[in-house]
């Protein structure tokens, strides 16, 4: 345990970072803070507030990004001992706040509507389009997740070097490269600060009802995702390489292509496997607002109250993301 215990703390407040974007996801559909807020000005068309609830989901994302990653790059074990006795204090504090009584997960009522449920839920059936809707949604959201993919692995590369603190030249950049990379850095925040759902409504405004504005709405999120994440892979790898090809009088973007590239490589192509394992599971997220895919089926099965079809959904779902899992690790063990 000692020696693991760094990582699991950093993984686990990597994980924090991702559960506050995940509250904001749940806000979307109904459970409550800022998410709800969000999606409570679009229904209402209040526009104006629009931008004041992004720019607080954007502070709040930022500050648990920035405190995430001081706790995952810092070897002082001040800074882990503060950072848990902080999360200690926060729970129930939190838990206080919300009002969370456990007593309801087992309460009367609860058992008695979860009975009802199940029966609803189960036997798991096809819904009225049989085989050939449940194969085509499936195949739609494999298409939608596989495009949404490969824009965000463009972008966040390219994001990923503007971004960088460390450059080919110095270790730190110029003052120039630093307000770019601060941009870039904030434009990331932002894609990756709004819930799916929010850019895939967006993107319905823009493009109607389709693929195409689920596949833009996951890219625009997952290339935030993959920006920061690609940049701290850049910025903690091995520098020799680089180092050795600018001894030898290589310049600047030699040096990347042939010396950091190279070394990060590795890093990026796990990194973008296990983005893409998590983006078929995001599919049904931007699915819910009409983008097409198993996740539109769900909420057509939800409307027309027929549960059993949603399980039938659900199932495949569930085989699609296991699938996903088992190709994204098999990559990941040829590549390491």
């Amino acid at each position: 345990l000692p020696t693991v215990r760094q990582d699991l703390q950093s993984y686990a407040f990597y994980r924090l970072e991702c559960a506050v974007r995940a509250a904001a996801v749940l806000g979307v559909v109904g459970i409550g803070g800022l998410g709800f807020q969000l999606d409570l000005s679009f229904e209402t068309l209040r526009y104006h507030e629009i931008w004041t609830l992004i720019v607080a989901l954007m502070i709040l994302s930022g500050l648990i990004d920035r405190w995430s990653t001081t706790v995952r790059r810092s070897s002082a074990a001040a800074v882990h001992r503060f950072s848990m006795l902080a999360v200690l204090l926060l729970v129930p504090a939190a838990a206080l706040w919300l009002r969370v009584n456990p007593g309801v997960l087992w309460s009367q009522r609860s058992r008695s509507l979860a009975n009802d449920f199940s029966r609803d839920l189960l036997p798991p059936r096809l819904g009225p389009g049989g085989w050939s809707e449940l194969v085509g949604s499936t195949i739609d959201t494999v298409a939608l997740s596989l495009l949404a993919l490969a824009i965000s692995v463009v972008g966040g590369i390219g994001a990923a070097i503007v971004s960088r603190r460390r450059t080919e030249v110095a270790l730190t950049a110029g003052p120039a490269q630093r307000v770019v990379a601060m941009v870039t850095r904030l434009l990331l925040l932002l894609a990756r600060a709004v819930p799916p759902p929010i850019w895939a409504f967006l993107a319905v405004l823009i493009f109607f009802p389709g693929l195409w504005p689920g596949a833009i709405a996951l890219a625009i999120y997952n290339l935030g995702v993959l920006g920061r994440l690609f940049a701290d892979s850049f910025e903690d790898r091995d520098i020799l390489p680089t180092d050795q090809l600018l001894v030898t009088g290589a310049g600047p973007t030699s040096a990347f292509l042939y010396g950091a590239l190279p070394t990060a490589t590795p890093r990026l192509i796990a990194l973008s496997l296990y983005r893409w394992e998590v983006i078929v599971r995001e599919t049904v997220v931007v699915g819910v607002v009409g983008a097409g895919g198993l996740g539109q089926l769900i909420n057509e099965h939800l409307a027309a109250r027929d549960f059993a079809a949603v399980t039938g959904v659900i199932g495949a779902l569930i085989l699609l993301a296991f699938a996903a899992d088992l190709i994204g690790a098999g990559c990941r063990r040829v590549f390491r």
